[in-house]
């Protein structure tokens, strides 16, 4: 995979959403966060979903070495699924699968469309899942570019523990 690829489709994954962005930062209306999305007929829910659907499976693809497995193990392309229609050709992600995932590429899996450079330039928070099955699932989330979260800055790691 050609870092040029990786690059473009993030790119194009990243301003379809910022095309999509409405009613970001307050809500629309008294009734409703964002009307435009909120009321909207199914069809044209539908047709966002299609569209995002578009860019986001070559964005996987080239970005998450999980999802290029997955596509590849399941012998399909980016371009055999364009639509919510084409997500019948998809199994469902189980944990079983993600705890694999997480097993065999310690300490945070592959399915990441992000690398360390990026998590640590944008700042991220860890999360456990319970370990109810045996194995506690780990989850790095993005922190919004711009936002300090108790303290933290891009480049700053913070560990948060909780006792139960």
């Amino acid at each position: 995979m050609s870092q040029d690829r990786k690059q473009a489709t993030r790119q194009r994954w990243l301003e379809l959403l910022q095309s999509h962005r409405a009613d970001f930062d307050a809500a629309g209306s008294e009734q409703f966060w964002s009307p435009a999305r909120d009321c909207a007929s199914r069809d044209e829910l539908r047709a966002l979903q299609n569209e995002k659907l578009k860019v986001l499976t070559p964005f996987l693809y080239e970005n998450s070495d999980f999802y290029r497995h997955r596509f590849d193990s399941l012998r399909l392309t980016p371009a055999d699924i364009q639509t919510v229609d084409d997500l019948l050709k998809w199994p469902p992600v189980d944990k079983k699968e993600m705890v694999e995932d997480l097993m065999a590429n310690p300490p945070w899996g592959t399915y990441t469309t992000h690398n360390d450079a990026l998590w640590n330039e944008r700042g991220w928070s860890l999360f456990t899942t319970s370990g109810t099955t045996g194995h506690h699932g780990f989850s790095l989330f993005q922190v919004r570019p711009g936002t300090v979260v108790l303290g933290q800055r891009p480049g700053t790691v913070v560990a948060r523990c909780q006792a139960r």
